[in-house]
């Protein structure tokens, strides 16, 4: 069953929500943004287009000045992603505030003019479970 899903006025088609994927989240997402936004809103869509559903999307908006998160407040957002927003402090004290928010098993570090492939993340939970040690991303 599928439904529609508007986020940031951006609309989407989404596979409901299964049984398997309540609980704590699988995989934390961090974006940090910073006036990202001429970026930004594309950057998001393509984390929560990923093919592993089951994951968190922590935004942590470090003082934007350019309205790179506008479209987030008051929105019906995705009920993954939460947001978050703070005095500019720089890039490493919103990571370490981010970093205070995971619940999951696995964090991936998404910068805000990043643009993943729709199974970045599933593929990067399939290497690590079959046992190899490190994953390096560009």
């Amino acid at each position: 069953m599928t439904k529609t899903s508007t986020i940031g006025g951006a609309s989407r088609r989404m596979q409901e929500r299964r049984t398997e994927h309540e609980g704590p989240p699988k995989v934390s997402v961090i974006i940090c943004v910073y006036n990202g936004g001429a970026y930004f809103r594309e950057s998001l869509q393509s984390v929560l287009d990923q093919t592993c559903e089951n994951i968190k999307i922590i935004v942590v908006d470090d003082g934007s000045t350019d309205g790179a998160t506008a479209f987030l407040d008051g929105q019906n957002i995705d009920p993954r992603v939460k947001f978050f927003r703070q005095e500019n402090q720089g890039k490493s004290a919103a990571l370490n505030f981010a970093l205070g928010q995971i619940s999951s098993d696995y964090y991936a570090i998404h910068d805000a003019d990043d643009l993943s492939h729709r199974e970045r993340i599933e593929k990067q939970i399939s290497f690590l479970a079959d046992g190899i040690a490190m994953i390096e991303t560009a």
